[in-house]
């Protein structure tokens, strides 16, 4: 016990002697602090910054900065500013500095100054700023010196959304926070009798940065936007952005209506005549970014003309949608995927729901395969209570066979169709709900690099649900179809899928089940059975329908080990609801008028013997269900809810 002792004294020792030097007395503050210094005094003459009477930057010409140095080791400090070596201006407060913290020193001058500095701004950057958000940060500052005129900054053209409004010289407001990726910005100039544009630029965010954007004249009179990078500690931490001089979108006609379409660009600009039904145009290059109102097309129909604005950005590519629709608006502007959604060998769906009800629509992708441990996911959603004439938010998905459920947003929800498509890696879709000429819904899915080629509806699959009432296996291997591959599904489980029309089998555990499938009926398969012996049975049928003021319901029997089962209400003397019920057999059709809890007893038959209670059980309004007993005595037994459509 002594050496015991001993040692542990001796580890501790040394572990205290490699402790870090950094945490025990960490550096002052000031050794983790940078500054720079931005020369906007429009002269000849250079510039630096000091404290006490000495320069401590390198001098600077007009629109240079300085390298990065540390401040003195002090918390705070008037800052002095030279001019070709002589102190021009002090900052008339204290400047205080925090630790990991990078400052830029703007010198200026007041509008009462000629090219002598005599006022300043402190940019730093914003400690504690959240990262890996997809987000990046940036100021913009006006060093246009005109009390006249102020500048903006708005995203893509000088009529989309205005990033930074109205800064008049020397200010700058709060942070901004976009999300990172590439941007086209219209620089504009305002004054009190005119708004107009300066120039068009490109600029790239990356992902946790935090940048400054300032405008400033030139030396030789021209007005220029810059960008600073807070945290670049090397020379290119500034430059000058360059204008952009091509500003074309490029836009694509889809035509889901059933009469050739003709699209014109106001005022004079026309795009393509007689546009054959079901079918998508090229994409059209269009002029973009012509002045500060909305972009106007003019779309001629069978059912009339109809004009549509929108604010196009250039080098974008738009889907321009046409339908038939005479009750509301049939034309609709589809916008570019944002640039922050990667593609890494997936796909990206987007969601347009062109079907004029009064509900919304939800559309969820079934059971598929995956390369996780239980090969299969589920519970994928494509667009969530999706309403008319709205395109949802772009999904990235594993690509492959894509098996879709597309429901009603209400409660209960219905079943509106179920469809079968494939995805291809690294491309994006429009995926288009639509209603056809005979009232049914149908689905297309566009990529959107397609161009001049048909619109075609993919293809209608049969829904199925599996459920797993074989007690004997801790799970089961499931092949179904195209779309699972391997899927391991635990007992007293069950998954739901869309599967093609000529699904006509079910591979469990390498053993192969024939099916004849009833496509007008809902699938929906209980596999049971023993150790020695899977069974599946086959207990699909129509819809139930739905009655918002009852719910529907029937029972099967997936226990092997009894002839028969009765079912009760309560206990062993409750009403009866289920007598006799066999080994794979299924009860009539229930509908249920009154909504509250209830409990089952179920007994085994012919010797009345109580196999299992089952308390407070409540089932909804609307809604159906089927009820499957399951089970073994020596394993226990359960009683598996499964909700119909």
């Amino acid at each position: 016990m002594r050496y015991i002792i001993l040692f542990v004294i001796v580890v501790v020792v040394l572990s205290c002697t490699k402790e870090d030097a950094n945490l025990v007395n960490p550096p002052p503050p000031y050794q983790s602090i940078r500054i720079r210094l931005l020369n906007t005094v429009n002269s000849s003459d250079l510039i630096s910054w000091g404290q006490r009477g000495n320069e401590i930057s390198n001098k600077v010409g007009y629109l240079q900065i300085s390298n990065p140095v540390m401040p003195p080791p002090i918390d705070s400090f008037a800052v002095e500013f030279f001019q070709n070596g002589v102190l021009k201006y002090t900052t008339p407060r204290k400047i205080r500095f925090v630790r990991e913290t990078r400052y830029l020193f703007v010198a200026a001058e007041s509008f009462k100054s000629n090219g002598i500095v005599d006022t300043f701004v402190v940019l730093s950057t914003t400690y504690g700023l959240p990262k890996k958000l997809g987000k990046s940060y940036f100021k913009f500052l006006n060093l246009v010196k005109d009390s006249v005129s102020r500048f903006s900054i708005v995203e893509g053209c000088p009529n989309g959304r205005i990033l930074v409004g109205s800064v008049p010289y020397l200010n700058y407001p709060f942070l901004q926070t976009v999300q990172y990726g590439s941007y086209v910005i219209s620089l504009v100039q305002e004054s009190p009798s005119e708004r107009s544009l300066v120039n068009i630029y490109k600029v790239d965010f990356e992902e946790d940065k935090e940048y400054t954007l300032f405008v400033a004249r030139k030396q030789d009179g021209s007005t220029g936007l810059f960008l600073y990078d807070d945290y670049d500690t090397t020379g290119s931490a500034l430059q000058e952005l360059r204008p952009l001089d091509e500003r074309a979108s490029f836009v694509r006609v889809l035509n889901f209506s059933q009469n050739p379409v003709s699209v014109f660009k106001s005022p004079d600009l026309f795009l393509d005549r007689n546009i054959k039904p079901n079918f998508v145009s090229d994409y059209y290059s269009v002029p973009a970014c012509q002045n500060d109102v909305l972009d106007s097309f003019v779309v001629e129909t069978g059912l009339g003309t109809y004009g549509i604005s929108y604010s196009l950005k250039i080098f974008k590519r738009y889907s321009l949608l046409v339908f038939d629709n005479q009750s509301k608006s049939c034309v609709y502007f589809i916008p570019p995927i944002s640039s922050i959604y990667k593609f890494s060998g997936k796909s990206i769906v987007r969601v347009f729901n062109a079907v004029d009800t009064n509900y919304s629509l939800t559309l969820s992708v079934g059971a598929r395969s995956a390369n996780i441990a239980r090969g299969f996911t589920s519970g994928e959603v494509l667009a969530t209570n999706l309403m008319f004439g709205k395109v949802g938010e772009p999904v990235v998905l594993e690509s492959g066979n894509l098996p879709l459920t597309l429901f009603s947003s209400t409660e209960p929800a219905v079943l509106q169709g179920t469809f079968v498509t494939k995805l291809e890696p690294n491309s994006s879709y429009l995926l288009v709900i639509f209603k056809k000429s005979d009232g049914s819904l149908a689905i297309s899915l566009v990529p959107d690099d397609y161009e001049n080629g048909g619109i075609s509806e993919i293809s209608a699959g049969y829904f199925i649900q599996i459920v797993n009432a074989n007690p004997d296996f801790a799970n089961l291997e499931f092949e179904v179809s195209n779309i699972l591959k391997n899927a391991k599904l635990f007992y007293k489980e069950s998954f739901a899928t869309v599967v093609n029309s000529n699904f006509n089998e079910i591979i469990i555990n390498n053993q192969k089940f024939p099916l004849n499938v009833n496509l007008d009926n809902l699938g929906l398969y209980v596999v049971a059975g023993n150790n020695d012996n899977i069974e599946i049975f086959d207990i699909s049928r129509p819809s139930m329908g739905r009655d918002l003021g009852s719910y529907r319901r029937r029972f099967f029997n997936a226990v092997k080990t009894y002839p028969a089962i009765s079912i009760n209400y309560d206990s062993t003397n409750g009403m009866n609801i289920v007598k006799g019920l066999a080994y794979g057999g299924q009860s009539g059709i229930e509908t249920i008028k009154l909504e509250r809890k209830f409990s089952l007893a179920v007994m085994s038959e012919p010797d009345g013997q109580l196999l299992g209670r089952y308390n407070d059980i409540f089932l909804t309004f609307g809604k159906n269900y089927t009820l499957i007993f399951s089970g073994r005595k020596e394993k226990g037994f359960s009683l598996i809810i499964i909700q119909e459509y």
